[in-house]
């Protein structure tokens, strides 16, 4: 009679442990599909921040591809300059500089540019946005600038609008670029200001 009580507590104990294997047992599984869940949200945010990041960059490409091939299509300014500079009296080319400027200036962002010169040096401005390149003009932007212009001069038209990427020093370019008789309009965008103003803009959603 004495083993009673004994007996009672070895299966109060058996039980307790029983219970609390359980309890952890369901801790676990429960731990383990947060995390899985946790994994899955984070891909899922992964892939999505991914392609908003694709779409932006694909709809400024579009933006600056299609004002060259409008340029290049239909556009007087562009059109007018494009013929034998020799034939142009000063009035017009300075009126056809300047429109054609204030439109490159109207399509340019923060993080493009576009670059308009010519074979012989009497067309050479560009208009570039507050982040392109740091948005400062420096000896080494005049520099980089003086590069792409040769580098275009040594292309064949098979590589008009179409883009192609330029590596400087500190920064990755895109660039799409059209010519008529001699006359370039290329249109750039820094893909590391893209970058940093992409993930800019998605840590202040985030706060």
């Amino acid at each position: 009679s004495m083993k009673q009580p004994k007996s009672g507590k070895k299966l109060l104990n058996r039980y307790f442990c029983i219970m609390l294997a359980v309890t952890l047992l369901c801790l676990l599984l429960c731990g383990q599909y947060a995390i899985h869940i946790a994994k899955s949200e984070l891909q899922y945010c992964n892939e999505a921040a991914l392609e908003l990041y694709d779409n932006g960059l694909s709809y400024i490409m579009a933006q600056l591809q299609g004002f060259n091939e409008d340029l290049y299509a239909s556009n007087m300014d562009f059109s007018s300059l494009a013929q034998s500079q020799e034939k142009l009296p000063a009035d017009k080319m300075m009126m056809y500089s300047l429109n054609l400027r204030q439109l490159m200036q109207n399509r340019t962002e923060d993080i493009t540019a576009i670059f308009a010169f010519d074979q012989d040096d009497n067309v050479y401005y560009y208009c570039m946005g507050s982040a392109f390149m740091g948005g400062r003009v420096t000896p080494a932007h005049i520099e980089t600038m003086q590069s792409i212009r040769d580098y275009w001069l040594n292309q064949s038209n098979a590589n008009m609008l179409k883009w192609v990427t330029y590596e400087t020093q500190h920064r990755t370019l895109l660039m799409n670029t059209t010519c008529r008789n001699g006359l370039y309009i290329c249109s750039m965008v820094d893909l590391e200001a893209y970058s940093e103003q992409y993930s800019s803009f998605d840590r202040q959603e985030n706060i």
